[in-house]
């Protein structure tokens, strides 16, 4: 199958996904603190990983521009440059340049172990979160941007570092096992 062809399945499977998992919204109790939980990160980082970074990023920029121009896609089912621009704004925007770095850091030919997945999943978490609080901190100030862009929602982000990493992990030795090994000749 032609190199071209595997990006485009790639890149629309992502964007799919990321649709799908914008729409999946958790409130977690755990003892008296409620932590919201959204999909859209988890599945923009764990495309990432498996992606090339022209593909992740492609594919985070259609999600974005899906939203603007077309459909109910982000979170809550909203939709309009208003988002963009909003509260939301920053981690929209963290997710793009998220995408991009945990790609462009991941090698694709180094055999993984979970400890550096897990280092790539801290690294997306915390791009996304500082855009998205800088975005906040423009808008509401600082403090409330570390009470509403960090603190309400690290514990979240834990639960989707966590899940992320096992999920890529997972993948990851699901395609090393079933990838047949060239055998040199000699």
């Amino acid at each position: 199958m032609p190199t071209q062809l595997i990006s485009l399945i790639k890149i629309v499977l992502a964007v799919v996904t990321i649709i799908f998992s914008a729409q999946f919204s958790y409130d977690l109790q755990l003892g008296e603190t409620i932590v919201p939980i959204t999909g859209q990160s988890l599945a923009v980082l764990c495309w990432a990983f498996f992606m090339r970074p022209s593909e992740s990023f492609t594919a985070v920029l259609v999600y974005i521009l899906l939203g603007v121009y077309a459909l109910p896609v982000f979170a809550n089912n909203s939709q309009g440059m208003e988002v963009v621009m909003g509260a939301t704004g920053g981690y929209l925007i963290g997710f793009l340049l998220a995408s991009l770095i945990v790609s462009w850091v991941r090698d694709p030919y180094k055999k993984e172990n979970p400890f550096s997945v897990l280092l790539l999943m801290i690294l997306g978490t915390a791009i996304i979160l500082i855009c998205g609080m800088i975005r906040l901190s423009i808008l509401i100030g600082f403090e409330e941007s570390v009470q509403a862009g960090l603190y309400n929602l690290w514990q979240g982000a834990v639960i989707k570092i966590i899940l992320g990493t096992l999920i890529c992990y997972v993948i990851h030795l699901i395609f090393r096992f079933a990838t047949p090994k060239k055998y040199k000749t000699s």
